[in-house]
């Protein structure tokens, strides 16, 4: 069979995570398939103005598979808009598609869920609790899953960094980062990091965010550690947004961002695409921020999590990963 798989609809570098990892894994586990790239609806990933659509070439709905992966936050209001037609023309062509590592909200899930139900898909296979909860009732084949992006130590090598130095890998959005300190306990181990419990986005972010260069300074150290400040957002084209903090390490190269997220002695961020490669990799991560993004940790059975130190154990992802491959696989993708 011929497998397309959507890898280009990247809001940040943190969608790439879960895009190749996906791409990966079901290479991997199914061999027997020619699995190859699928582009995104543009609208995913760049602002296009009405009248200049039709400039815009469209080879996802030229494409031509026999099952065609999804994937992402993509059960909202846009999903009926950017997808619904795509998924409409891949079923009079008599493909199938499959939904994976999927989120989405309430708010859309009484016309998504009859779209799918008129369209079903082989899988729906959600990263998270809630929204397993939202389509699990629906007349075709649901799954509670993880995030693709948590499977990154089995499905993707980034190599090692390679830097002759350690450092902590920090990276907040939607405020400024908070002022913090590193505890280690005698073996060397990050056990605290203080300072970053009482957390909060920024109010009117988006245009402090333009005076944060002149408003903040950051430390380049914290304690025996430089600190690497990675910038997920890839679209903003000021140095002052770019490069507004000190170490700040931006790329597009999502592989360069795994292998810093693996090789740093710990991770600070409200980024739940940051957290979850950093877990992974079975580095240690402190997460701190209320967004219902959060089922993702929660799904991986992390308790208590806000502002503490904490570790996802190598058997728990493997144990994902082999589940999330066996239930592809009894829905017709093997």
């Amino acid at each position: 069979m011929r497998v397309l798989v959507e890898n280009s609809s990247w809001n940040n570098i943190g969608d790439a995570f879960y895009q190749f990892s996906l791409f990966n894994l079901l290479q991997r586990s199914f061999p027997q398939h020619q699995i190859a790239f699928l582009n995104a609806p543009v609208v995913r990933s760049f602002r296009v103005a009405p009248r200049f659509m039709r400039n815009a070439y469209h080879p996802e709905s030229m494409q031509d598979a026999d099952i065609y992966v999804l994937s992402g936050p993509i059960l909202n209001g846009a999903f009926l808009r950017d997808y619904a037609p795509l998924i409409r023309s891949w079923c009079r062509r008599g493909g199938r598609y499959a939904v994976v590592s999927a989120h989405g909200d309430a708010h859309s899930q009484r016309e998504i869920a009859e779209f799918l139900r008129s369209h079903p898909p082989l899988i729906l296979a959600t990263r998270d609790r809630a929204t397993y909860e939202l389509y699990k009732e629906c007349p075709f084949p649901t799954y509670d899953g993880v995030c693709t992006a948590s499977l990154v130590s089995l499905t993707c090598e980034p190599g090692e960094m390679l830097v002759d130095r350690p450092y902590v890998a920090c990276s907040f959005y939607d405020g400024f980062e908070p002022s913090f300190s590193i505890e280690e306990n005698d073996a060397g181990e990050v056990v605290e990091v203080s300072g970053i419990r009482d957390w909060r986005p920024s109010r009117h972010w988006r245009l402090l965010r333009h005076l944060e260069f002149r408003a903040k300074v950051y430390p380049a150290m914290c304690g025996r550690y430089e600190v690497v400040r990675p910038l997920h957002d890839l679209g903003y084209k000021f140095s002052h947004l770019n490069f507004a903090r000190k170490n700040s390490f931006i790329s597009y190269n999502a592989f360069v961002y795994l292998a810093l997220y693996k090789c740093a002695k710990l991770t600070i961020t409200n980024r739940l695409h940051a957290a979850l490669p950093a877990l992974s990799f079975g580095r240690p991560v402190a997460y701190v921020g209320a967004t219902p993004r959060n089922g993702a940790l929660d799904r991986l059975g992390l308790q208590d999590y806000q502002g503490r130190v904490v570790r996802c154990a190598r058997d728990i992802i493997e144990r994902e990963y082999e589940k999330l491959v066996e239930a592809l696989r009894n829905a017709g993708m093997g």
